[in-house]
Formats: C-alpha cells, sequence, structure tokens
C-alpha cells in the first residue's frame, strides 16, 4: 500500500479571516464612494450632477441666512 502525499495546508485563524473580510469590505466601499466622487466632479452623469446642484440651491435657499 502507499501513503497518499501529505500537502501542508495553512490554517488561518478566525480573528485574521475576520480583520481580512473587514479590510475588503472597507476596501469596496471606499472604491464605491471615490468612483461616485469622479462621476460628481466630471459631470459624467449630467442628471446625477443636476439633481445633486438643484438639491443644494435648494437647502441653501430654505435655510435663513442662505443665498437667494
Amino acid at each position: 500500500m502507499t501513503n497518499p502525499k501529505q500537502e501542508n495546508i495553512t490554517i488561518i485563524p478566525i480573528k485574521k479571516r475576520n480583520l481580512l473580510k473587514k479590510i475588503a469590505y472597507i476596501t469596496i466601499i471606499l472604491h464605491f464612494i471615490l468612483q461616485v466622487i469622479i462621476i460628481y466632479y466630471d459631470n459624467k452623469i449630467h442628471c446625477l450632477t443636476t439633481g445633486i446642484n438643484n438639491s443644494l440651491e435648494l437647502i441653501k435657499f430654505l435655510i435663513p441666512g442662505g443665498t437667494k
């Protein structure tokens, strides 16, 4: 009988796996936020930026002392 070759398997502890998951999630969220900022400032989606600008103007108009 031949013995099957044993492979070295490294097991990552649960605490380190959770840390890696958190880092991955934070990276994905930051990437999404940066993409939205890039789209906003490059005016790639006209209706999105127009809507945001109109909302900001409305808020400024409604706040006492804001620009009219």
